[in-house]
């Protein structure tokens, strides 16, 4: 049936379509995601800067928890450590993606030919998809969509010389027909004509439905059935309007599938699989590689860098902790300030002349 035929067609053809609004999709979006992911990553180095700033700038104080500076510079290091993590999972995707895509697109064949040959590879040789990608690849040989156009073209022919057949069915009012007809109530157009006289509404010698009617010359041999009672010129429009749709050179099927011609189709193609993806995709891979990587390098010197400051700092204030301590424990009658008795009294003991008995 026509509807068969229509469905049977359908996937290759969005396929194609796909295959063209992807190009300028990509092409449109495919810098924006960029950017989006570069702005996360921006935003991690960020909070990160702004940590360790924060762990150099903070207060550090004799005992938790107001030991602020050493405890930011290890929250610091250790959200550093999550950081080259993800930097390192980035970059094995990016250099994978990168060897990839490289390969593909280094083909002798050239990489839309190189594609077809990756989908032969993962189906079978009489898939459709294949014959359709390898003929826009290429632009040699006949476009299997042609094929498509022609069996939809076949289906309305088809239905046309059905409407044909069953004109004087439809464009008269009624029909007297011999009795021994069968097909009375279901008429075949093959032998309806054979077995059936026509009337029109405006023809005297018309009959009334239901009735007995005069067949072929005969009195009472016939029996009245309703045809279609659709006029010729209304008739004549439906088929000149269905014709125009899926025949005419014009019409808005044929025009439809000219705009799967290769000539339009392949540099959409080609846009897409060279320029796109052998082009500005490996180039933006290389460029985030090498930004990684100067990126991690740097966050691996800072956080050696932090860690020995966070280190001196804290060894700081534990030896000032320890020789007062140290202190404390020489003069015990100190207070805790470490000084002796003497050492604050105003009057110091006056030291003997000379000759003077001690």
């Amino acid at each position: 049936s026509a509807r068969s035929v229509m469905s049977s067609g359908r996937s290759p053809i969005c396929s194609e379509m796909s295959t063209a609004y992807s190009a300028d999709k990509v092409d449109k979006q495919g810098t924006s995601y960029v950017n989006q992911g570069g702005l996360a990553l921006a935003s991690l180095g960020i909070i990160y800067a702004v940590l360790g700033l924060l762990g150099t700038l903070c207060y550090e104080g004799p005992k938790h928890p107001l030991r602020c500076s050493t405890g930011l510079l290890a929250f610091t290091n250790a959200f550093g450590i999550f950081m080259l993590i993800i930097l390192s999972l980035l970059l094995a995707a990016e250099l994978t993606a990168g060897l990839v895509l490289g390969d593909f697109c280094a083909a002798d064949a050239g990489p839309s030919n190189a594609l077809v040959s990756i989908m032969q590879s993962q189906t079978d040789d009489d898939n459709e998809a294949i014959d359709i990608m390898e003929f826009y690849a290429s632009c040699q040989g006949t476009n299997p969509m042609s094929t498509y156009l022609d069996t939809q073209q076949e289906a309305v022919t088809n239905m046309t010389d059905i409407l044909d057949d069953y004109k004087d069915l439809f464009i008269h009012e009624t029909m007297c027909c011999d009795q021994s007809y069968p097909d009375a109530d279901d008429p075949d157009p093959d032998t309806v004509g054979d077995y059936c006289t026509f009337y029109s509404s405006s023809n005297p010698d018309s009959c009334t439905v239901d009735a007995l009617c005069d067949y072929n010359g005969g009195t009472n041999n016939g029996a009245c059935v309703a045809a279609g009672g659709c006029s010729n010129t209304s008739f004549t429009s439906i088929v000149n309007e269905i014709e125009y749709l899926a025949l005419d050179d014009d019409g808005p099927l044929v025009g439809f599938f000219s705009e799967f011609e290769c000539a339009k189709v392949n540099p959409l193609m080609a846009k897409l699989v060279n320029e796109i993806m052998c082009d500005n995709l490996i180039e933006s891979l290389w460029f985030m590689v090498a930004v990684h990587i100067s990126v991690l390098v740097i966050m691996y010197i800072v956080m050696i860098v932090s860690s020995f400051m966070r280190q001196t700092i804290l060894e700081a204030h534990t030896e000032k902790d320890k020789e007062a301590e140290d202190l404390k424990n020489v003069y015990p009658n100190s207070g805790g300030g470490g000084n002796p008795e003497w050492a604050q009294k105003e009057e110091y003991p006056a030291l003997p002349l000379p000759g003077e008995k001690v």
